[in-house]
């Protein structure tokens, strides 16, 4: 089953919520104490997203599956890293399992991994 998996921080505490995307029954994980380092709006400031202009989880899946050449695409995740934000996008075709990283504005493939 889908489900989504939101992770967020205050300026004292980490929190992860997943949600059944079915019957949007919600799990809850007790928060997590931030380091010193990360308090304040530190951690908060870090790992905001920017989310104008995202190009939908529909078109992502549709650019991985087209980069692997076919497919069906089974896990989605919006995640930034150095500054970058991206759709990670997991295509499923036969027994092989590709993770298709892409920008999440302009699409452009930005890295591909086969699971072994």
């Amino acid at each position: 089953s889908y489900f989504y998996k939101v992770d967020g921080v205050d300026d004292q505490n980490e929190y992860e919520v997943k949600i059944n995307a079915s019957n949007e029954e919600m799990q809850t994980q007790n928060p997590e104490r931030l380091d010193l380092d990360e308090q304040n709006g530190q951690k908060k400031k870090e790992d905001a997203l920017d989310t104008s202009n995202l190009i939908s989880i529909e078109k992502a899946a549709d650019i991985a599956v087209k980069e692997v050449g076919g497919g069906e695409a089974t896990d989605w995740e919006l995640n930034k890293e150095l500054g970058t934000i991206y759709w990670e996008v997991k295509v499923k075709k036969g027994n092989q399992t590709t993770q298709v990283k892409l920008n999440s504005q302009t699409g452009k493939i930005l890295a591909t991994e086969i699971d072994a």
